[in-house]
């Protein structure tokens, strides 16, 4: 309990990965030198018998010693077996943390507390309901933008403008003398047009008057001013768009459609 409040959790596991490994070492460690005590000791153990035994000696005690040399060579070639497995684990435990980033007991939160994550590598410590708050917010971020909640939709106008609606789905934001006109102009659409059509079918305008042309089919009659009119509202309508829905006094206006 101490360790844990003096490490925190993820410093404390950090800690006993630490001596695990330095265990696994040092246990490789006594293999090898066990393994070349061993392979010396038999060495020096085969000179001094050699020495006693006469080479043409085919009595019991030399095929005694023969065979007894002949296990021990098997048991020598288990010692060097075990020390290479437990030797490449114990590397193996030094190099699993050099691939990934180490636990650091730098950035570990003590007991009761666990990273916020509100961001990739957000490594500050909260209480586990804020952490889970966090995870709902974002998962909430686009929801709450204002745009998403301008009264009427993503094609609110800014204040001073109004949807002009000069055919049905209009909501290029003019002024309200422009959307007056628009709505004008429209009423006079058939007085407007040359009885029986013209070079241009049956939408041909009397002399004086041009298609409006708010899109290809607005075949309105209008004077040219409020063609070149309706052309500069339309390449305005982007920036009199509202972004945001704030407001600050009762007094104030908000965004009109």
């Amino acid at each position: 309990m101490c360790q844990h409040a003096k490490y925190g959790v993820h410093g404390y596991r950090a800690q006993q990965s630490y001596v695990r490994r330095k265990l696994v070492q040092v246990i490789a460690a006594f293999t090898l030198v066990s393994m070349a005590y061993t392979k010396i000791h038999l060495y020096n153990w085969k000179e001094q018998t050699m020495k006693t035994i006469d080479p043409n000696d085919s009595s019991i005690a030399r095929r005694t010693y023969l065979g007894l040399s002949a296990a021990t060579a098997w048991r020598a070639l288990t010692f060097v077996a075990l020390g290479c497995v437990v030797s490449l684990f114990a590397l193996a435990l030094d190099i699993k943390p050099a691939l990934a980033r180490p636990l650091m007991a730098s950035d570990a939160c003590i007991v009761g507390y666990v990273w916020r994550d509100a961001y990739v590598g957000d490594r500050v410590c909260v209480t586990p309901e804020t952490h889970d708050q966090a995870a709902y917010d974002n998962s909430q971020a686009t929801n709450r933008l204002a745009i998403n909640h301008l009264p009427y939709g993503p094609n609110t106008c800014v204040q001073g403008y109004v949807w002009r609606e000069a055919y049905s789905g209009d909501q290029v934001c003019v002024t309200e003398e422009i959307r007056a006109q628009a709505a004008h102009d429209n009423s006079l659409a058939d007085e407007r047009r040359q009885p029986g059509g013209g070079p241009y079918g049956p939408d041909t305008c009397v002399d004086g008057y041009v298609w409006r042309g708010t899109i290809e089919s607005d075949h309105v009659c209008v004077t040219p001013e409020t063609r070149d009119q309706t052309a500069y509202d339309n390449s305005q309508a982007e920036a009199r768009r509202a972004t945001t829905f704030l407001v600050y006094f009762p007094t104030m206006f908000m965004p009109r459609r």
